[in-house]
């Protein structure tokens, strides 16, 4: 993933999304691929009927974002999205979760994801549903410009 870079991500000034504070402070071992695909991912959510929350990113939107390179995220995309590949994945995503008493919970991120003809579709485990939409209070609204531009300054 180190040779693919961001391209363009101008077209995504005046886009937001939330995240709560308690997932921003969660310890993670998020990749920079897999916090990509979050951030643009919370453009297009809903929630179903196992109330887990679904995101869903266009792949003219990753094409935006890539310009040339990519056809080679696709590719990255293709090995990282599903289980069966022998190098780490989405599946490999993890954060931990802290209780009220302090006790702490190791919980896989993404439950599902697929790479259709023109989506990408993530579905998140229901622990975290009440942690990514409908938030109230405790958390920080994000620009997606900003984001992308940290993972480009810190070469992610």
């Amino acid at each position: 993933m180190d040779s693919i870079k961001l391209k363009d991500v101008s077209f995504e000034e005046g886009k937001f999304f939330k995240k709560s504070n308690e997932l921003i402070n969660a310890d993670s071992n998020a990749t920079a691929l897999s916090e990509l695909l979050f951030a643009v991912g919370m453009q297009v959510v809903f929630v179903d009927e196992d109330n887990r929350v679904v995101s869903t990113i266009y792949k003219e939107e990753l094409r935006r974002l890539y310009g040339p390179d990519y056809e080679k995220l696709y590719e990255c995309l293709e090995n990282y999205l599903y289980k069966s590949n022998d190098g780490e994945t989405i599946y490999d995503w993890t954060i931990i979760l802290e209780d009220h008493e302090g006790n702490k919970t190791n919980v896989n991120v993404v439950e599902d994801a697929e790479l259709k003809e023109e989506t990408v579709v993530l579905t998140y485990s229901p622990i975290l549903t009440d942690k990514l939409v409908n938030l109230e209070g405790d958390y920080t609204l994000l620009s997606l410009k900003d984001t992308l531009l940290s993972l480009i300054e810190e070469g992610r």
